[in-house]
């Protein structure tokens, strides 16, 4: 008891054993031994709450989109060359499923066809770009213009009687008065003579194929079709300086009048996966292939080729192929290209739940 009588809690006996006990100084290590048992527990439920408040705000969180966004590309076709297996279909060139590729200027081999191309041929191609004929700028767009036109009046004047030329051109963005365009896959600004983030005006090269049809004999205008390549809610073209659609224009030389239910296919059709980013599309080349075929078409011919996708349909529809490509590395993938592959991945991704 202390001074007041109030007992103190520490029976005197029990404390005088236990420091005979114990050894001199057990005082201070037994206190900080409580005094660390006691912090730890305290860190132990402030994690054990902290833990549970972000369980609770991961619950309370909106899930995720987990949806993949739709391809646009399939790696290159690896299928067996075309052309040079079977010597007889090689030497009848309207014979179904063969191709040849012609690693040269197309320029100067349509304009050594003083003849013009075979009977049963139709064409189907793409006017290269200024970044791809002009690289340095010399040009000019003005010039590519004219070049441009000259291209399509060359296609025609070359096709037979009653035949078919389908030109697909993606609209671009002049970036200067007097410069370049900017090419596929390419953000806008930083060329020469342009200010950043800003353009001259628009190119629009389905004017231009009307414009150069008109100057050749008996040419006309079939259909025009919208080739959709971009995303529908996002708005804006695959970048700023090239369109998000691609023009197909369909012109013919002759009398014959077009049927009105020849063929009908949409006029705005999704492009399809290609191989690469400036490449035909899967999609778009079946119906237009398909529609080429029921008017009677043995052979298409693409002046300028690149990797071949509008070659390997054609074979895949079996019908013969003739392409041109001045470029010998894309020659080679050309005459390699695998259509079939090409039209099955595209339709795989037309039915996978992340498709289009």
């Amino acid at each position: 008891q202390n001074e007041h009588g109030a007992s103190t809690g520490q029976h005197p006996v029990a404390m005088g054993m236990l420091s005979k006990a114990l050894p001199p100084g057990w005082q201070a290590p037994l206190s900080l031994g409580c005094l660390l048992g006691l912090s730890a527990a305290a860190s132990a439920l402030a994690f054990s709450r902290l833990q549970q408040r972000f369980q609770q705000h991961l619950s309370q969180k909106p899930a995720r989109n987990t949806k993949k966004k739709p391809r646009k590309h399939i790696r290159r076709g690896d299928g067996p060359a075309m052309g040079d297996a079977d010597a007889s279909a090689a030497a009848d060139p309207l014979c179904s499923c063969t191709r040849e590729v012609l690693n040269q200027d197309a320029v100067a081999w349509l304009e050594g066809l003083e003849n013009g191309l075979p009977e049963g041929c139709c064409v189907l191609t793409g006017v290269p770009d200024i970044h791809e004929v002009d690289p340095e700028g010399k040009m000019g767009m003005d010039g590519w213009e004219q070049w441009f036109q000259h291209i399509v009046q060359l296609v025609l004047r070359r096709l037979p009687k009653g035949s078919l030329a389908i030109f697909m051109q993606t609209d671009v963005k002049q970036l200067s008065r007097g410069g370049g365009s900017v090419s596929q896959g390419s953000a806008l600004g930083g060329a020469s003579g342009s200010e950043e983030g800003r353009y001259w005006r628009w190119v629009d090269k389905g004017h231009l194929a009307l414009l150069a049809a008109e100057k050749v004999p008996g040419s006309r205008l079939l259909w025009h079709k919208i080739i959709f390549s971009g995303n529908l809610s996002g708005g804006g073209g695959r970048n700023s300086g090239v369109a998000g659609y691609s023009h197909y224009l369909c012109f013919t030389v002759g009398d014959e009048l077009e049927p009105i239910d020849s063929f009908p296919f949409p006029d705005v059709l999704r492009k399809g996966l290609t191989t690469w980013i400036a490449g035909s599309g899967a999609q778009s080349l079946e119906e237009v292939i398909s529609y080429l075929r029921v008017r009677g078409c043995k052979l298409v011919v693409d002046p300028f080729c690149g990797e071949g996708a509008v070659l390997a349909v054609a074979n895949a529809y079996g019908m013969g192929a003739l392409g041109v490509e001045i470029s010998k590395k894309r020659a080679k993938l050309a005459q390699r290209q695998d259509g079939t592959r090409l039209l099955e991945a595209d339709h795989e991704e037309r039915a996978s739940p992340n498709g289009p």
